[in-house]
């Protein structure tokens, strides 16, 4: 009988680095997927970090909020990240802030009693958001979302985090 695989021990600042890092990978594939229009290079920033929150907030569904200390380090990572790259100027506060709002009403959209491939109201906040519209293909978008999702379980089952 094959023992199963050893698991990766890592801190909490680690595990949100590694939540950073996976967001910011299936951003970069998300844009090669799907297209979006965008005026300039402003317009083209505010969707890219769209889309970053829109991965954010599929880790933090899919593996919850309760490991507080790794989401300090995931959300530290995306603020000064967005702050130095993506919108020059703005403040880490407002950044948060929006932030937040974005999660509230992508959590508020999702339907838990729902079957995951038909959340239309998720689904219509986060498309107008990442696209400005509905997205061509829904179905392809939601089933994005919900690989995002795995992806982000996938990786919190090869860790095992180290208490304090």
């Amino acid at each position: 009988m094959s023992q199963p695989a050893a698991r990766q021990p890592v801190s909490h600042a680690e595990y949100g680095a590694m939540l950073w890092h996976l967001c910011t990978k299936l951003t970069l594939e998300f844009t090669k997927n799907f297209q979006f229009e965008a005026a300039d290079k402003e317009a083209l920033n505010a969707r890219v970090v769209e889309i970053l929150a829109l991965h954010l907030w599929a880790a933090l569904k899919a593996v919850g909020t309760d490991d507080t200390l790794a989401l300090d380090e995931l959300h530290k990572l995306y603020l000064e990240s967005v702050a130095r790259d993506l919108a020059p100027g703005a403040s880490i506060a407002r950044l948060k802030d929006e932030l937040l709002a974005r999660y509230a009403e992508y959590f508020k959209a999702w339907k838990d009693e729902t079957d995951n491939v038909t959340q239309h109201d998720f689904a219509a906040a986060a498309e107008a958001r990442v696209f400005g519209r509905a997205a061509a293909d829904s179905v392809k978008f939601m089933g994005w979302v919900l690989a995002a999702m795995a992806a982000t379980v996938k990786m919190r089952g090869e860790l095992e985090i180290r208490p304090q």
